[in-house]
């Protein structure tokens, strides 16, 4: 018995007649559908997305089968509509595509910035101090204990600032004004892409114990614990 024939069933009373008026040209219109169809074309399923009730009674609402309870869904009996999965592959298609854009402008920078101090190292021009961290302020988390953050302001890892020496040379280059050396006693988000890559180290995971640069701008002191505290 499908939903068809069930909606029959339920909406006639013990003597045959339809409950109502409208159920009545519902189970006419489904009687008629069923002579129409053969045997071999009829459903052998309960419910279906184009049978002949969504065909009378009209199609079902999203997240919901009508004629069998409250339990069944659409996902449940037949799959996710191909229109929803599409919207949905495209909305992430898309979320994907502006998070590389912005890491991409963010490589442009960086590398823009290195080529700076490398061009003012070479001609013997001192680095100017950061716009968004002083001197005074970046030489003052020497060897403290760090929040490192993402792009977005989310906390990735747990470090140590060892030096914020322009000239100093970490991962093969400078720290410049802009960054500071690091190295990083614990992952929180072990898959977060280092602002600066080398050969061994892509990811936050591949850097744990060793020393990299780090944006000073997204440098956060550790207030609740820093180096020699007790625990």
């Amino acid at each position: 018995m499908d939903r068809s024939e069930l909606f029959i069933v339920t909406h006639t009373r013990k003597d045959g007649i339809p409950v109502n008026s409208e159920c009545a040209v519902a189970i006419e219109k489904i009687q008629a559908l069923k002579q129409s169809q053969s045997s071999a074309s009829s459903s052998q399923t309960v419910a279906s997305k184009y049978d002949i009730y969504s065909q009378v009674l009209g199609e079902d609402k999203p997240g919901r089968v009508r004629g069998l309870g409250t339990r069944p869904t659409p996902s449940t009996l037949w799959g996710r509509s191909t229109d929803i999965l599409k919207d949905e592959n495209k909305k992430l298609g898309d979320r994907v595509k502006d998070l590389e854009e912005r890491i991409a402008k963010l490589e442009k920078s960086t590398d823009s910035k290195f080529q700076e101090e490398n061009d003012s190292v070479d001609g013997g021009v001192a680095p100017t101090e950061s716009a968004s961290v002083t001197k005074q302020d970046a030489h003052s988390l020497t060897s403290k204990r760090v929040k490192l953050l993402d792009m977005y302001g989310s906390q990735v890892a747990i470090g140590v600032v060892m030096s914020t020496d322009p000239a100093k040379i970490v991962m093969g280059r400078p720290i410049g004004k802009d960054f500071c050396e690091v190295v990083v006693l614990l992952a929180n988000k072990p898959d977060s892409p280092l602002f600066i890559k080398d050969h061994n180290r892509k990811t936050m995971k591949d850097a744990i114990g060793s020393h990299i640069l780090w944006f000073l701008e997204y440098v956060q002191l550790d207030f609740k614990r820093q180096v020699g505290d007790q625990d």
